[in-house]
């Protein structure tokens, strides 16, 4: 949850933002559809550890697994897509360089693991902070992140972009001078603005004068190709700037042939390589896959499928990509923008109650969402939207579905085959309330309102019964992800949006395994 802390230095009052969370144990199955590869899971944290994943992928592994899977992680694959790739023959066997006769163990304890000791490190790294009185304790890591790149703009030019955002749309600004907060733009009046600019007042009298433009949008429009942003990298080790011919040259779409998202990309990045048909689309026909690196995860460039799975992604068109010192609340991978709190269902939950685990009647996943993802017209396909292709994936009856698992005879893994309608009856409680919402009337709203059968609105602490909660990007990062760390849910998370206040404990859902074929 997120908790609001005033060190006192002096007379002075500092807000400092943390957040924490409740450790939880997870056990449960986590399908998919045939036609992809089973749904991916794995716990993740809030720090941001930057490991190399090329730099011995084994060893990150092997320190905390039991003796019979240290062989076989060293025979699987973690690749720059996040993943790490299972092997499976054409029986259904799992296999590694040692054979198919080895035993191992489900990768899930071996991740379950190592997020736990990244865990640990984190919350060794905020006691190390707090016991040693120190007087600011952020997200350091991200904020450096976004900031970087400005760094090599040269003061003139850092100037000029930022009064270029004075007059943007669907914008406020807030200016501090001589210690007093001021707001004003077109969302001045807007409940996240306000929640931005009451979090600044506190330490408004602390600050030197300055102009803040930030977006009211959901999520950040900018996205920087990763030559731009390493070679603003080497610039600010160097102590040099970009020219203003540097800056023409990267900021131009055209620099490369790509009309789409994968502008963005470099060239030997596998959604390019596969865009261009050098390289044929991957296929999880023979193998099975664990996000390893969600952030990793995250990235279109190095796992483009996540291209045709998510409702950020439904114009595909090359974005802008420009140094546009602009805040915004949340944005993808390759975000270009600086993060600022993402404040919205945020709230002071100490006192809530909370379902003891074992008073906890219900074993499904419980959600339940609008249509937001995106605005839906005739001119692109409303049913490869996120929130949509998650109804279609939790209540589907048709064939069956493959499950990796552990044989409790022989401990051996394999792909079993399970009735999907099974399943999800068993594990899950999903579903779309209506009306659609964000949809044109040209066809599409009537298209939607026949094709998915919508649920009824609940109440808000529906589902405070259920051992699993389910947490959904809709247009941008979700709001009600605090309220769901506090309720005492193992919260299963979907998103693809960077945030600055990240994630404490949850569990992560992989986006493009929920496939279906209408």
């Amino acid at each position: 949850m997120m908790l609001s802390r005033t060190l006192l230095r002096g007379s002075t009052r500092v807000p400092v933002l943390f957040t924490v969370a409740t450790t939880v144990t997870l056990s449960m199955i986590i399908y998919a559809s045939h036609e992809s590869s089973p749904i991916h899971i794995h716990a993740l944290d809030n720090y941001n550890d930057n490991f190399q994943w090329a730099v011995d992928r084994a060893s990150a592994l092997n320190p905390f697994t039991n003796g019979r899977n240290s062989r076989w992680l060293a025979g699987w694959e973690i690749g720059r897509d996040g993943k790490l790739v299972v092997p499976v023959d054409d029986k259904g066997n799992v296999v590694s360089a040692i054979g198919p006769s080895s035993k191992a163990r489900h990768p899930m304890y071996d991740l379950m693991n190592v997020a736990e000791k990244k865990w640990e490190k984190m919350v060794s790294r905020y006691d190390f902070a707090s016991n040693n009185d120190v007087m600011l304790i952020d997200e350091f890591d991200q904020i450096n992140y976004d900031i970087l790149p400005y760094l090599a703009l040269s003061p003139t030019a850092i100037r000029s972009r930022i009064t270029e955002l004075e007059e943007l749309p669907t914008s406020f600004h807030i200016q501090v001078l001589a210690g007093d907060l001021q707001m004003y733009g077109v969302l001045d009046e807007d409940d996240r603005a306000l929640d931005v600019a009451e979090l600044i007042q506190d330490f408004s009298h602390l600050l030197p004068d300055l102009i803040m433009h930030a977006s009211g949008h959901d999520t950040g429009s900018v996205l920087f190709s990763p030559d731009m942003r390493q070679q603003a990298e080497r610039l600010v080790v160097r102590g040099e700037h970009f020219s203003p011919e540097n800056v023409t040259y990267f900021e131009d779409k055209k620099r490369n042939r790509r009309k789409t998202l994968t502008n963005a990309c470099v060239p030997e990045s596998a959604a390019v390589l596969q865009e261009s048909g050098v390289i044929p689309k991957a296929s999880t026909k023979d193998s099975a896959e664990f996000i390893f690196d969600h952030r990793g995860s995250m990235d279109f460039c190095d796992n483009p499928a996540l291209l045709q799975h998510h409702g950020a992604f439904i114009y595909d068109g090359a974005r802008k990509s420009e140094f546009s010192p602009f805040f915004v609340y949340c944005k993808l991978q390759q975000g270009g923008e600086i993060l600022m709190p993402a404040l919205a269902g945020y709230a002071d939950r100490g006192g809530q109650m909370v379902l003891p685990w074992a008073q906890r009647t219900s074993k499904t996943i419980f959600w339940r969402g609008r249509t937001t993802g995106n605005h839906f017209n005739n001119e692109y396909d409303w049913r490869k939207s996120h929130r949509i292709r998650l109804n279609s994936f939790a209540n589907r009856k048709d064939g069956d579905v493959p499950v990796l698992v552990e044989d409790p005879v022989t401990r051996l893994l394999s792909m079993r085959n399970f009735s999907r309608a099974a399943l999800n009856e068993e594990f899950m409680d999903v579903g779309l309330v209506g009306p659609p919402t964000q949809c044109q009337n040209d066809g599409t709203c009537e298209e939607m309102s026949s094709e998915i059968d919508f649920r009824k609105l609940v109440a808000g602490t529906a589902g405070s019964d259920h051992k699993y909660a389910l947490d959904v990007d809709g247009n941008g990062w979700s709001q009600r992800f605090q309220k769901l760390l506090a309720s005492g849910s193992v919260v299963l998370k979907m998103t693809m949006f960077r945030l600055l206040l990240e994630y404490a404990r949850a569990a992560s859902l992989n986006r493009e395994a929920m496939t279906f074929r209408p």
